[in-house]
């Protein structure tokens, strides 16, 4: 899980590098780098759900509640990220803020 969640933070920081030099392409690279970190972070996620909690004891309100809390935070920094562009006077930090806001988190 550790793993996952430091490349999951390597690809936020080259998404807001991508922003400061305005590259889309960097930013895609980025996006697929932070992508796959994901996808390391929740299958471990999932295997440690899985050996906590029988698929009949709680496993699958496990999963619903883990995915129902990230889809808040990603509603949230949607909401927000227009807000924090036009307070800032620039969209970079928006990525900015996330990623230094997940790094504090880790």
């Amino acid at each position: 899980m550790l793993y996952g969640n430091i490349i999951f933070s390597a690809g936020a920081i080259l998404i807001a590098a991508a922003t400061t030099v305005r590259s889309y392409n960097f930013m895609i690279a980025g996006v697929i780098v932070q992508s796959l970190g994901d996808i390391a972070t929740q299958v471990a996620q999932y295997k440690v759900f899985s050996s906590w909690f029988a698929p009949s004891n709680g496993f699958a309100s496990t999963l619903g509640l883990e995915l129902g809390i990230g889809r808040i935070g990603s509603f949230v920094g949607k909401a927000t990220a227009n807000i924090i562009a036009k307070k800032s006077g620039d969209f970079m930090w928006v990525y900015c803020k996330s990623s230094c806001s997940y790094m504090v988190g880790l």
